[in-house]
């Protein structure tokens, strides 16, 4: 990740990990490969399933780390009678001053545990949907977005359980990783038993950095490139299906680059496909010529993660500029051009840094499933990854390209 003021270089993420990790240790005896996997999948922007039976400490967990990130804890207990409207808010009538005020949910925090997620009914279970995903929640028509960053714990008991109801598979989609805590050893019993018995070093941890900058962390950008070339109705529905298809996700395309000359033609174009999902689009002077309704673009537009339904149009000249500007702003995660110009095409494959760069293709293939990988924890927008001896193998690193003609996710 580059470090430009808003995003912050692998060294800095891992050096943030390891102090969050160390300082929950000093609450959760073991489980150190649970406890990385959790912070691996806050700084990634997703939410865990832990299944495991009461009393292994997952409430402990979640606690420890709310403390350790300075971040509002939150915690639902899911019963077959809890209702949606009892996690979001909702409107509730106050006589004194007449009129609807809103209460807000417990979900309106950091970290959020939801305790027996699979007690509750699977009406109450995907009211969470929104939450996750687009980290908002709508209640009587009206949208509030949730604070960033939002991460949900949720813990379920085994289907086998009596009073359980299975999560859907949307739900289930919507988490990165399904993880199990265990049982302690004897030795590790004997530890907690040391550690709890006159007082919770959990009162006592201080946090070691701040819910900000576990936002800065989150931050990435994806481009698309609309080159000189390229098949306007393609590029309108790689665009569309880019940013819309699932706003939340680490794959979706956040800016979009436009070569000066069909720049005038594609704009009305796309604008009036992106309505349909009420984008808002900011752009940069001869963008807002062109078509009405469009937010000026400022500087930090360019390498915002937005996560939301907005984008960012740049126009450039040449795809010298393009790839210039899109090494500046990008992540290094993934990165597109669509063009017929089997040239540019490869100069753009070749130059643009991003762990996948796709020719003609929705970014939003990048996932471990889709390339076939099964289940994925992350994806490594870096370069180095050994440790120890190192051969000539590990020097190298891995580049995906993707060649398409017009797919969509």
């Amino acid at each position: 990740m580059m470090e430009n003021g808003n995003v912050w270089t692998f060294d800095k993420i891992a050096e943030c990990a390891g102090a969050i990790r160390e300082n929950m240790g000093r609450v959760i005896i073991g489980k150190q490969d649970v406890i990385k996997l959790v912070i691996a999948g806050l700084f990634a922007g997703g939410h865990i399933l832990l299944e495991d039976t009461p009393g292994t400490g997952k409430t402990m967990l979640a606690k420890s780390l709310a403390r350790s990130i300075d971040a509002e804890f939150g915690r639902i207990q899911f019963t077959p009678d809890l209702l949606p409207l009892d996690l979001t808010g909702q409107n509730v009538y106050h006589q004194k001053e007449e009129q609807f005020v809103f209460v807000p949910g417990p979900v309106f925090c950091n970290v959020l545990l939801a305790d027996e997620i699979n007690r509750a009914t699977p009406r109450t279970q995907s009211s969470l949907l929104e939450c996750m995903e687009e980290k908002q929640v709508t209640v009587d028509g009206e949208t509030r977005v949730l604070e960033r960053p939002f991460f949900l714990i949720a813990t379920q008991n085994p289907i086998e359980t009596a009073g359980t109801y299975p999560l859907p598979e949307a739900q289930l989609d919507r988490f990165c990783m399904q993880l199990k805590m265990g049982f302690p050893t004897v030795m590790e019993e004997l530890d907690i038993m040391d550690r709890f018995i006159q007082d919770s070093p959990l009162e006592r941890l201080e946090p070691v950095c701040t819910a900000a900058e576990i936002v800065q962390a989150q931050e990435g950008c994806r481009h698309i490139y609309v080159d000189e070339s390229a098949d306007l109705d393609m590029a309108v529905n790689i665009i569309f299906n880019a940013k819309t298809q699932r706003i939340g996700v680490c794959n979706a395309c956040e800016s979009l680059v436009v070569h000066e000359k069909v720049e005038k033609a594609l704009m009305p174009l796309l604008k009036a496909k992106l309505d349909e999902k009420s984008v808002e689009i900011r752009g940069d002077e001869q963008v807002q010529e062109s078509v009405s309704g469009i937010v000026p673009a400022v500087e930090s537009d360019w390498g915002k993660e937005y996560l939301d339904y907005i984008l960012s149009v740049k126009t450039v000249s040449s795809i010298d500029e393009a790839i210039a500007h899109i090494n500046r702003y990008n992540t290094g995660h993934s990165e597109a051009i669509i063009t017929r110009d089997y040239a540019n095409a490869q100069k753009f494959l070749e130059e643009v840094d991003a762990a996948a760069v796709y020719v003609n293709a929705s970014t939003r293939f990048t996932d471990g499933f889709e390339f076939g990988f099964g289940a994925e924890i992350g994806i490594s927008t870096q370069k180095l990854h050994a440790r120890g001896p190192m051969g000539l193998t590990a020097l190298t690193t891995t580049k995906y390209i993707i060649y398409g003609n017009g797919q969509v996710r």
